[in-house]
């Protein structure tokens, strides 16, 4: 529920919009990400990224740690698992963690945040990359 009212709580036109509100969901949210991030490292999970809504681990096994974070959170949690992901690289040189594309353990491929999936790109570009992931998803496991 936080994060989907946290950007609209910011919003200084937002008719009900306080910046309290938003400075308060951030302090929640980043008390609860440094709770999950000590739990996942106590279990000796190495942590890749937490933002607002995730934490990006490897480790074994996940189920185990899924249910301590509801345990100790009293939050119900989500799991994707990667047999590889790729981080696409920001302006510094190190990985966007909301824009990204891996093989799912599902065996699909989850794509996000490419220009393949913005209409504003031009054809070319979205069919080249969509081709390219064609090809990737053969890669099931290990590196590409």
């Amino acid at each position: 529920m936080l994060v989907t009212c946290f950007g609209y709580t910011g919003y200084r036109n937002a008719k009900f919009g306080q910046i309290q509100v938003h400075e308060s969901i951030t302090q929640i949210s980043r008390e609860l990400l440094m709770q999950v991030k000590d739990l996942a490292e106590g279990m000796d999970f190495q942590v890749l990224h937490g933002i607002v809504d995730c934490l990006w681990v490897i480790g074994e096994p996940i189920a185990g740690f899924k249910e301590a974070v509801e345990r100790e959170t009293g939050i119900l949690t989500e799991v994707d698992s990667y047999n590889w992901i790729a981080f696409l690289p920001m302006s510094d040189g190190s990985g966007a963690y909301n824009r990204y594309f891996g093989w799912q353990d599902t065996s699909k491929m989850k794509i996000q945040s490419v220009m393949a999936r913005k209409g504003d790109t031009p054809k070319y570009v979205r069919r080249m990359q969509k081709e390219l992931f064609e090809v990737m998803a053969e890669a099931k496991a290990g590196r590409i």
